[in-house]
């Protein structure tokens, strides 16, 4: 730099080297000497004060993979160069290609350990490093720390690892090292236990990889440990909900369907091993819910549970399906009668009152038992006939159980058939109406007829309405239904008014309970009176007493709402249910119909006289009219009328009978021919 003008130092270089000339020394593995002309000389004078430079050597500065520069030496003598002093400058060169090498070197190491630190540091891992030749370890701190170990601490092999994992997981951990150090796996990974300072389990996750000599060998292992106790915890509970339910913390269906599966499996090995799956299904819980409300209806099934489980052993099983559907598993039973027991014992403790909101509440079940004895394979099937006999058995009354018996399977596909049957017998115009006679007991004169359904299957025939209407009130089937009876009752009545103007015919229809929970019915009601004209004072609707206690708050609603429409409503079947006498005055009827059961047989029994007797006195102190069905002789009617009872039906009258022969009733009633 010496005689060089102050302020042009370093900001020359394109008036010595020119790109042509640099692109040549880089691409040169010698080095380049320019000799410069009188003129150049000159020219360079100018700009660089008093040095002549009469020539220069470039050599590239290189490292060994990379080129990083130029190094210029230049002579203001005209002296040639040795072989020598070109070595000695190539020398120089090469020197500083290597320290600047080492420099970026350096960086880029310093550069490539913090990240990698940061990543660390970012993953929260731990890290590990194994010497397979030495036998030696590296544990990172964070590694130790996650053991709640100090950086003092912990400095053994890989042995040392292993006797800190779970018992149960070391074959596992074990195992995967072996098959990624002989390289069967192209990873190292395995999920593990390990034990911390203060006696607890962390789930730890460990992964690596072997790094291998020219003969594929392991010589060397290196990797991470992440902590994946939270993980596993999520996941154990992700788990736990898919297969208990939230609400009681039983089994749910999965799971249940599951450990009967395994019960299944353990029966087909032994035998003479014998289990019980018990379906229930609880009384009145709906009405819990309707009046109470969903968060009292909770609470009872959390009690219910309870209850349930305190009735059978630890090595049953207690499910909630859904709803208030509870299944149970009993194992290992010495005989049948022990489910029964069993059985009993829960109605037993379902019995005992349930306290919501400063309510008494009493609940029974209806349960079906299915055995293994009838040689199921499937768990499915066997939760199904427990299923069926549930049904069987809230069919016939509350607080029972029935045994599943393979009859009942062809009876629940016959059912099954029938409930799509139905669905298409509307469609299809399957149904009619029948007639029976309802008769003034002073007069014998007819007072009115009740409209029965009637269904003639197109391959069946006939079927009997105690076989589909249960089905129809089971799928709601019944709501259509009973709208199609009440609109056709009704266009029967106009015609029968038409013809015969001078008798006075009421017309009366079954209403099912389904029918009030359906929050159409009062519009559905006023639309059939509208579209057929029907006097609606001459329409009656029969409801049994037990669809009024089932939700009275919410029927005796409706029942005042069809009474402001003008129709009369009837209490049918009186005296077979459980209402309150007390609460009957409240109901807004106009006549109890006596039950067939007791009419039909008050000569031989004393006490159903004297039911009949209290029935048409009571129906008389609240001023309502007595109906009495299944009259069947001279001596019934008799008895009725010194009882004072007013209108009664029956065969002794007339069977049901079509809309033609009805009409030939009347008119003979009428004296016409």
């Amino acid at each position: 730099g010496i005689g060089w003008r102050r302020g042009t130092r370093g900001g020359e270089e394109v008036k010595i080297l020119n790109r042509k000339l640099i692109d040549q020394v880089v691409a040169s593995t010698e080095p380049i000497v320019v000799h410069r002309t009188p003129l150049q000389i000159k020219r360079l004078r100018q700009s660089l004060g008093s040095v002549e430079l009469s020539q220069s050597v470039f050599v590239p500065i290189g490292g060994r993979q990379n080129s990083f520069g130029i190094l210029s030496t230049h002579l203001s003598s005209e002296a040639p160069l040795t072989s020598e002093d070109l070595n000695f400058i190539q020398g120089i060169a090469y020197v500083l290609g290597v320290a600047v090498e080492r420099i970026e070197s350096d960086q880029a190491l310093r550069e490539s350990e913090y990240r990698f630190d940061l990543a660390v540091r970012g993953s929260n891992d731990g890290i590990w490093d194994w010497d397979l030749i030495t036998d030696q370890m590296y544990f990172s701190s964070r590694w130790k720390s996650m053991l709640g170990k100090s950086d003092s601490e912990f400095d053994g092999g890989i042995h040392d690892w292993i006797d800190h994992i779970h018992q149960d997981d070391r074959e596992d951990f074990e195992a995967a090292l072996d098959y990624h150090l002989h390289g069967d796996t192209p990873y190292f990974t395995c999920e593990h236990r390990l034990l911390h300072q203060d006696g607890s389990y962390h789930w730890m996750l460990a992964r690596g990889l072997a790094v291998r000599d020219d003969k594929g060998a392991a010589t060397r292992m290196a990797g991470s440990l992440s902590d994946i106790t939270e993980n596993k915890r999520v996941e154990s509970q992700l788990v736990k909900d898919a297969l208990h339910d939230t609400l009681t913390g039983l089994p749910n269906r999965a799971l249940f369907s599951d450990r009967v599966t395994q019960a299944l499996s353990r029966t087909a090995r032994a035998k003479g091993d014998l289990f019980a799956v018990m379906f229930l299904d609880f009384d009145r819980f709906k009405m819990v819910n309707d009046s109470l409300g969903h968060s009292y209806g909770d609470q009872m099934l959390i009690e219910i549970s309870s209850r349930l489980q305190k009735c059978v052993r630890d090595v049953d099983t207690v499910a909630r399906l859904g709803g208030d559907e509870f299944a149970i598993l009993l194992e290992g039973l010495e005989n049948e009668r022990r489910a029964e027991e069993v059985a009993r014992r829960i109605n037993g403790a379902l019995g005992e009152p349930f306290q919501l909101a400063d309510r008494e509440i009493v609940s029974n079940a209806s349960i079906g038992i299915a055995f293994s004895s009838i040689g199921y394979h499937h768990p499915e099937e066997m939760i199904r006939d427990a299923d069926i006999a549930m049904y069987q058995a809230k069919s016939q009354g509350r607080a029972r159980h029935i045994v599943f018996e393979k009859g009942m399977h062809v009876r629940a596909v016959s059912q099954l058939e029938t409930e799509t049957d139905l669905r298409r017998a509307l469609d299809q115009n399957e149904f009619v109406l029948a007639y029976q006679p309802v008769v003034d007991i002073k007069s014998r004169s007819v007072y009115g007829f009740e409209a029965l359904i009637r269904w003639d299957h197109p391959a069946r025939g006939p079927v009997p309405p105690m076989e589909f209407i249960p089905i129809a009130e089971e799928t709601k089937l019944i709501i259509p239904i009973v709208l199609w009876v009440m609109e056709k009752a009704c266009i029967q009545a106009n015609e029968w008014k038409r013809n015969f103007p001078k008798t006075r015919i009421n017309m009366r229809v079954n209403i099912s309970p389904q029918q009030f929970s359906d929050p159409n019915l009062i519009n559905d009601v006023r639309h059939i009176l509208k579209k057929t004209g029907v006097d609606s004072s001459n329409l009656r609707f029969e409801i049994t007493e037990t669809a009024i206690m089932e939700n009275p708050h919410e029927v005796i609603h409706k029942l005042g709402l069809l009474r402001e429409l003008g129709i009369q409503l009837h209490v049918d079947d009186f005296g077979t249910g459980y209402s309150s006498l007390s609460h009957l005055h409240r109901f807004p009827i106009d006549a109890l119909k006596v039950d067939r059961s007791f009419v039909a047989s008050m000569g031989e029994s004393v006490e159903n006289m004297e039911i009949v007797r209290t029935i048409i006195s009571l129906a008389r102190n609240l001023k309502l009219r007595t109906v009495a069905e299944g009259v069947e002789t001279e001596e019934d009617l008799i008895q009725l009328s010194k009882l004072k009872c007013d209108h009664a039906q029956g065969y002794f009258f007339s069977r049901p009978m079509d809309s033609k022969s009805a009409t030939s009733y009347l008119r003979k009633q009428n004296g016409k021919r």
